[in-house]
């Protein structure tokens, strides 16, 4: 509920600091309750499923691309769904008809993320600078 009650003025947050202030939102006090969000969300995961650590890098990105907008409360169950979705699809990799199960979960997401997150990094407008 923490993450849905904050969609809003988080999508604010995305125009810039200057206009989330002014229509209200305390900044600070949203960047730590988002963090706070993102903590509850991902710790029980993380402590069920151990570091599975892209999808909670690429998934968003993915909803992102696929919605095509920027407005974070749409994007909160697609991005679950393709989390859920990009998940399944590795443990099917894993769990191919192999003689051995020599592939584990972590691999499999990291040879899909890697290369996701160093295109995002190259080809996001914030990133500009550092080339």
């Amino acid at each position: 509920m923490l993450a849905i009650a904050t969609a809003k003025p988080l999508t604010s947050l995305l125009l810039g600091e200057t206009y989330a202030k002014s229509l209200g939102v305390r900044v600070t006090s949203l960047r730590q309750l988002a963090l706070a969000a993102t903590v509850l969300l991902v710790a029980p995961v993380v402590a069920f499923c151990g570091p599975v650590s892209f999808i909670g890098l690429i998934a968003p990105h993915f909803a992102r691309a696929l919605a095509g907008s920027a407005r974070i409360l749409p994007l909160l169950p697609l991005a679950a769904l393709g989390g859920a979705l990009l998940a399944l699809a590795g443990d099917a990799v894993v769990h191919a008809p192999w003689e051995q199960h020599f592939l584990h979960l972590n691999a499999i997401l990291a040879i899909i993320g890697a290369p996701v997150v160093i295109l995002i990094l190259v080809f996001s407008p914030a990133m500009r600078g550092w080339r």
